[in-house]
């Protein structure tokens, strides 16, 4: 405890100990000693061999060994009771562990986050990670980027708030059963739906989502594009289709007799392609005589009244055909901006119209030489009648 050899105590006396700080202290106590056999000391300073500064319990007592009296010294170190009496920090106790792994561990998951966030917000679709409640279904939103608040027109705060059914239309509310199973057997899927903005518009949108663990919690996480876009361009294509697929000739003519639009059945009957005649005008397709012909017709549906007319038009190859028209007017509000025309081939029911025409009056003919001949003919069998009826005798 005190660091000395055991000779350095043998023959000297106990104040005498260079350990003992306060040679009195150790005088006074060894007169005690031998005058009662006991005696108990705490707060005597010592100091080790090595400098430090000790406080100690002192306990001596004397008893007979043979003829000699021997005293029998207990010595304890009571320092740190003595520290911790006052308060005083005397130990620290703790334990060292290497975390550098833990550290990187952290670390890179925070950078992940940043990097997951980063993403979230800066993609051009609409991104939400909402809850699962315990059927499947879609709970509240958790985060949602600005592109879905700017889409829906709700502030972050508020979207937070909602759910996917606050969204969705009520013909998209109809799948989600379908959605919620088909999420619960796959874990992922993509379909359309229809969104509802805060005023009560709705968009088609493509929806992709997926269930995935965020911070060991099963959410889920989906991903909405706007296909306004896509949906107009596909009902543009299939419209065209149907334009196209028909023998009328269809066509859309501004306000300053300028073809717009036209199907293809109107382009090959001027023997060219619907990029050829865009932009030109009647005047130059139609040549200056029959432009002049069908004028009044323009004007008079250029001022809000439909018009209908047949005429005789000759084809890419010089053919006739007996052709209606019929042009309807175009408003934008109250202005009108064009019309559209619609060209109908009648050849065939005018010939079979001129036929049956031809048909009649022969007929009419063939029927007015029958009744005459046949009047001659009961003509002439009357006048035989009448003579034979005079050459009969009158009876008595």
């Amino acid at each position: 405890m005190l660091n000395y050899p055991l000779e350095y105590f043998i023959g000297k006396h106990l104040w005498e100990l260079g350990f003992i700080l306060d040679k009195s202290i150790a005088q006074n106590a060894f007169a005690e000693l031998k005058k009662k056999g006991y005696i108990r000391y705490e707060n005597i300073p010592l100091e080790t061999k090595n400098g430090r500064s000790m406080d100690v319990e002192f306990i001596s007592n004397g008893y007979l060994v043979g003829e000699k009296k021997i005293f029998q010294c207990n010595i304890r170190d009571i320092t740190e009771r003595k520290i911790a009496e006052e308060g005083k920090i005397i130990r620290l106790h703790g334990m060292v562990q290497d975390i550098t792994e833990q550290k990187m561990s952290d670390e890179s998951l925070k950078e992940s986050e940043k990097l997951f966030r980063s993403l979230f917000e800066s993609a051009n679709d609409a991104l939400f990670l909402h809850d699962l409640l315990p059927d499947g279904k879609p709970g509240k939103y958790t985060l949602v980027n600005n592109i879905a608040c700017q889409r829906l027109d709700y502030t972050k705060e508020k979207s937070l708030e909602m759910s996917p059914f606050d969204i969705a239309s009520s013909e998209h509310l109809a799948k989600i059963p379908h959605i919620v199973r088909m999420m619960q057997q796959e874990g992922h899927g993509k379909f359309e739906g229809i969104h509802r903005q805060k005023d009560g518009i709705e968009f088609p949108v493509e929806i992709s989502t997926r269930i995935l663990d965020f911070h060991g919690k099963r959410m889920g996480l989906s991903i909405a594009r706007d296909i306004t876009d896509r949906k107009k361009a596909e009902e543009a294509r299939y419209m065209s289709l149907v334009i196209n697929s028909v023998p009328t000739l269809l066509a859309y003519v501004d306000a300053n007799l300028r073809l717009i639009y036209m199907n293809k059945a109107f382009a090959e009957w001027f023997g060219t392609t619907i990029n050829d005649l865009a932009g030109k005008s009647i005047r130059d397709i139609q040549g200056e005589e029959e432009f002049q012909q069908d004028l009044p017709h323009y004007q008079s549906v250029l001022s809000g009244k439909e018009a209908s007319f047949e005429k005789i038009s000759r084809d890419i190859e010089d053919n006739d055909h007996f052709i209606m028209v019929t042009l309807t007017p175009h408003y934008n509000v109250e202005l009108i901006i064009g019309f559209f025309t619609s060209i109908i081939d009648i050849t065939e029911c005018k010939q079979a119209e001129i036929r049956l025409i031809q048909a009649n009056q022969k007929l009419s003919i063939h029927s007015s030489i029958t009744r005459h001949d046949i009047q001659n003919l009961l003509k002439r069998s009357m006048r035989s009648s009448n003579a034979a009826l005079g050459r009969i005798p009158e009876l008595d």
